[in-house]
């Protein structure tokens, strides 16, 4: 009798901290992608986008020929305007990179969906189980 008394205090203990554990455990999670997302967006790809001009930079002045005078000769710089051109195509190949890895990741997360759908199906047909009350047959 002993022992039972004290495992439903222990039950009934583990029953209230569920909500509290849940709560915590959803507000790490939240706070790993937020920080996951911050260092994405505003360290790794500013970063990337100056890489890109960079390189974008050197390709310019190394190809530097007397019909694209890209490069003013009294200060040695770049002109204003292939630093905007250069500005721009940083931007732009920046901006293909990040949505190409967006894609993928959408892409991966639904073919990861699907296949654990897949896999379910299979896993009935398999059995010969027939599908709950709640849920469809896909037929």
């Amino acid at each position: 009798a002993r022992y039972r008394s004290r495992k439903a205090a222990v039950g009934e203990s583990a029953l209230v901290m569920k909500p509290v554990q849940f709560a915590l455990a959803t507000f790490y999670l939240s706070l790993f992608i937020w920080y996951r997302a911050y260092r994405g967006f505003f360290v790794i790809v500013p970063e990337v986008f100056r890489a890109v001009r960079e390189k974008l930079r050197k390709g310019v002045t190394e190809a530097e020929t007397e019909k694209n005078a890209d490069i003013n000769p009294q200060t040695g710089k770049l002109r204003r305007r292939s630093e905007v051109v250069i500005g721009i195509g940083a931007l732009v190949a920046t901006f293909i990179l990040t949505a190409s890895t967006v894609a993928k990741g959408i892409v991966s997360g639904v073919r990861m969906l699907t296949r654990s759908k897949e896999a379910k199906e299979a896993m009935q047909s398999e059995m010969n189980l027939t599908p709950k009350e709640g849920e469809k047959a896909d037929s």
